[in-house]
């Protein structure tokens, strides 16, 4: 019989469960390659949460779905390719490492 903090705890697991699927089915730009591996995850999790077999992998899997699916897949930027500028910034920004800097550039 079920303790009140299991169920508690199947609560929440099933309700981060449910967030995570509303954010990946609100992805827009993702590769569908990309896309039908999370939906694998998200039904590899919700058997994690149904059996009640809660292991580390839960908070790997769940923390990678919600990393991923926050990546603003359609947003763009111009690229900057002033090599002055990058020079610049990493002198004002990194004092010596010298090797380092110039293996950026």
């Amino acid at each position: 019989m079920p303790t009140e903090k299991t169920t508690q705890a199947e609560k929440f697991e099933f309700a981060e469960l449910e967030s995570l699927a509303q954010k990946v089915a609100q992805i827009q730009g993702m590769p569908a390659e990309l896309k039908e591996r999370l939906s694998k995850m998200l039904s590899r999790l919700n058997r994690m949460a149904t059996t009640g077999g809660y292991a580390e992998q839960f908070d790997n899997i769940s923390r990678y779905i919600d990393t991923v699916s926050s990546i603003p897949w359609v947003a763009t930027t111009k690229d900057q390719l002033n090599l002055e500028e990058a020079k610049k910034l990493l002198d004002k920004t990194h004092f010596g490492m010298d090797t380092t800097k110039e293996r950026i550039l």
